[in-house]
């Protein structure tokens, strides 16, 4: 029987939050939408994170594990405030809806599998770092303009309507008009297998 843990942190006036994961995430969503005054709040029933909060800084650091875990745990965060997201490790059979947020910025310095990412409306450039891509969906608002970028080799790249089976070295896909759009997605990463970026 698994044991559900919540934890909260208020607001305290913060105007803008950025959320760091340490020890990546497993089997977990994370969406906008806490309740009145709730900066973030964490819904757990595997093992529980550390949470360290300093104004609008959250701090999850997860125990590390070996095994993939069939449970799912939820993340909100406040959607009145602009976000930056930094996950330090991997991420894995995770759905993350962030439509509802003012995203500033998302970094993943790990590889993703399983992933489905859905994108707000951006305001002005909003660069998207991530490592490596295996099975992963990425969503944008319909009109939103996008480029994405590989260092290295790539199997099976969708973006909208242009499509690339194998190629190796950099690789670079961009919907028309990316260079002159205000609002957009910068999303660099170094390689992908299965990836789709769409609206």
């Amino acid at each position: 029987m698994s044991t559900i843990t919540e934890l909260t942190a208020p607001t305290s006036n913060a105007t803008a939050g950025r959320l760091s994961i340490r020890h990546g995430l497993q089997d977990a969503t994370l969406n906008a939408g806490t309740a009145p005054g709730e900066l973030i709040h964490a819904r757990c029933d595997r093992h529980l994170p550390d949470m360290t909060v300093d104004g609008g800084d959250v701090t999850l650091t997860f125990p590390r594990v070996s095994i993939r875990r069939s449970r799912t745990d939820a993340l909100l965060l406040d959607a009145s405030i602009p976000w930056t997201i930094d996950v330090d490790g991997g991420v894995a059979g995770v759905v993350a809806d962030l439509s509802g947020l003012h995203l500033e910025g998302l970094r993943v310095d790990g590889g993703l599998s399983d992933v489905s990412l859905g994108l707000p409306h951006p305001a002005g450039t909003v660069a998207v770092e991530l490592g490596s891509a295996s099975n992963v969906t990425i969503r944008r608002p319909i009109g939103v303009a996008v480029r994405v970028a590989l260092s290295g080799g790539a199997r099976n790249l969708t973006v909208d309507e242009q499509r690339l089976g194998s190629v190796g070295g950099p690789t670079t896909l961009a919907t028309p008009g990316f260079e002159l759009a205000r609002d957009r997605f910068d999303i660099t990463l170094h390689s992908a297998s299965n990836l789709t970026v769409t609206t």
